[in-house]
């Protein structure tokens, strides 16, 4: 009797599992590139291909902060972006998928997650490489305060649709001179708005995060373990590590990406 009863346990616990595990043919996976990127990229590219082969549906969008050799063209705002991601999971839905992931890469983690609190609907967050902490102290005293403090001058005397001259900043140090509209600049900059990754993190709720933070990057080594117990406890949010730099993540954080959907 006791042989025949871990015998019943057993078959139980595979049902279940084969009940709630992911399968990669329900899952829909939005892939948002870095700032300064663009989905025609070949790291992108190769995690969509490994994805695909597994059985995933995968969309690359372009986001707003899309651009080339990391200089961005910011033509657009945050909601743009939203609209945009909507659309892929409203796709994904019609499709019959029961889980669509936002996989996001440096800027475009910060990106998944606004869209995770803002808006909803979606079954889990995936950063690689993290980056773009618009709400971290440092980062605002350091590279943006002075431009997010024009930008909401121009908003307050009814110039919110005009242009203001910026200095940007992407990892490897570079430094770029550009002209952005001031709104749009306030969506994606000010750290009391909505890309806040601080306030994102804290207001996930219920859904789930993957930080996959990669060894040899020195723009997320030293802060994924604090902004990662900024999300609220779960039981399938996970850190984890990977060999590799922050530009070619993507491709090399394909085995946990897998790993960690499988297991929704």
């Amino acid at each position: 009797m006791k042989r025949i009863g871990l015998i019943s346990l057993f078959l139980s616990f595979i049902f279940s599992v084969s009940v709630f595990a992911a399968s990669p043919s329900d899952v829909g996976i939005i892939l948002l590139h870095g700032k300064g990127a663009k989905p025609e990229l070949k790291k992108y590219e190769k995690l969509d291909g490994k994805l695909s082969a597994e059985g995933y549906s995968v969309v690359v969008p372009r986001m707003p902060w899309s651009g080339h050799k990391g200089k961005a063209d910011y033509n657009g705002s945050l909601s743009d972006a939203f609209v945009s991601i909507e659309k892929e999971v409203r796709n994904f839905r019609d499709q019959g998928k029961t889980t669509v992931v936002l996989v996001g890469h440096s800027m475009g983690t910060a990106g998944a997650l606004a869209y995770a609190k803002h808006k909803g609907g979606i079954d889990g967050v995936i950063g690689v490489a993290p980056g773009h902490f618009p709400g971290s102290d440092s980062f605002h005293k350091d590279f943006v305060f002075f431009d997010v403090k024009k930008a909401k001058q121009m908003v307050e005397e009814g110039k919110a649709t005009k242009s203001l001259k910026v200095e940007d900043y992407n990892s490897g140090s570079r430094r770029f001179k550009m002209t952005v509209v001031a709104e749009d600049y306030l969506s994606m900059f000010d750290p009391e708005g909505p890309m806040s990754v601080d306030d994102n993190l804290k207001g996930l709720g219920e859904i789930p995060f993957l930080w996959v933070a990669p060894t040899h990057d020195p723009v997320t080594s030293k802060r994924s373990s604090k902004y990662f117990g900024m999300a609220p406890k779960n039981p399938k949010s996970k850190l984890v590590k990977i060999d590799a730099k922050h530009k070619n993540a993507p491709p090399k954080a394909f085995g946990e990406i897998h790993k960690w959907i499988t297991e929704l």
